[in-house]
Order: structure tokens, then C-alpha cells, then sequence
């Protein structure tokens, strides 16, 4: 199944496993998860004062531009280290991929469909980070409610994640 990510997909599947796991890992813990590292363009919460920038109060107006990058950096950046690794199975998959997509897809509609595909993703990576939720999750949740609340907004040690639930994730 690995060459369908890089044949199909057309990202590196050696660069998706790495990152998604560590997503899941420390899943938006900032200096972790790459996915949330969007300063100095976007600030997905107030930063230090002394780490603000002048334009943070108009990132609202220009937010659709960077986050619309983001399934063409991840493209970029699979490829780039599909070629520092020499993976030579994955370069050639890749190569495939995107000989095949331009030369059936016209370049406007495969970067038109990267860009909003890219932009829809973004909005579920960044929006719905932990600290958000923490921020307006409403503090006055009991009993089962809370638990689960706890386990969706806390991070957790990774040793303590596989096999404590009955399903294979850690509830609290």
C-alpha cells in the first residue's frame, strides 16, 4: 500500500508517516506539530508582546492565502526530502504522479484543487487546536462529559496512548 501515497497521492510516504505520527503524537503542541507552527503569518493565539507582529490584527482579511498553501508546501516539502533520502522508488512514483496529473489535469484545475483542498485542510489542522478548545470548552462539564472533554483537550505522555483503552487510545 506504501506506493499509493506517492503514486496516487503524490506526497512521499516515508515524509507522511513521519509527520502524521508525530501529529498524532503530540497532536498541536507547539514546537511538536509543524502543522501549527504558522507565525509570523498567522497567529492561531495572542503571542508574547514581544513576538506580535504589526498585521496580526488584520490576519482575518488575508488568512485564505497562507492557509490555501498548505497541501503545496506538504507537496514541496515530501518531495524535497524524497530527494535528500535518495529514495529513488519514491522520487520515480513521485515523478509518475505528476507526469500523469498535468497531463490529464489541466495545471490551472490541479492548482486550483491543491489550493482549496489545501485551505479546507488548514481550517481543520489550525482552527480546532487544543488551545481553543480549551479556551471555549465550557468549564462547567461533569461526569462523563468532563472525561471526555479532558481526554480531547490535554496532552498525554505518548507511552501512555496505545493499549489503556479498550480500543487503543488512552481516555485519560
Amino acid at each position: 500500500m506504501r506506493p499509493f501515497g506517492y503514486i496516487c497521492g503524490g506526497m512521499s510516504c516515508k515524509w507522511w508517516s513521519e509527520k502524521h505520527n508525530k501529529h498524532h503524537a503530540r497532536t498541536n503542541e507547539v514546537g511538536i506539530d509543524e502543522d501549527i507552527a504558522t507565525d509570523p503569518a498567522l497567529f492561531l493565539w495572542a503571542p508574547d508582546p514581544k513576538n506580535d507582529a504589526p498585521w496580526r490584527k488584520w490576519q482575518g482579511h488575508y488568512l485564505p492565502a497562507p492557509m490555501s498553501l498548505l497541501f503545496l508546501i506538504w507537496r514541496f516539502d515530501s518531495i524535497k526530502v524524497a530527494i535528500e533520502n535518495k529514495d529513488w522508488k519514491e522520487i520515480s512514483g513521485l515523478a509518475a504522479h505528476y507526469a500523469f496529473m498535468l497531463s490529464f489535469v489541466p495545471a490551472a484545475t490541479f492548482f486550483g484543487a491543491m489550493l482549496i483542498s489545501g485551505f479546507m485542510t488548514a481550517i481543520i489542522t489550525t482552527v480546532e487546536t487544543r488551545p481553543s478548545r480549551r479556551r471555549f470548552s465550557p468549564p462547567e462539564r461533569r461526569g462523563p462529559a468532563r472525561l471526555v472533554h479532558l481526554a480531547l483537550t490535554r496532552p498525554r505522555p505518548p507511552a501512555a496512548r496505545v493499549g489503556d483503552a479498550p480500543v487503543g487510545g488512552a481516555l485519560l
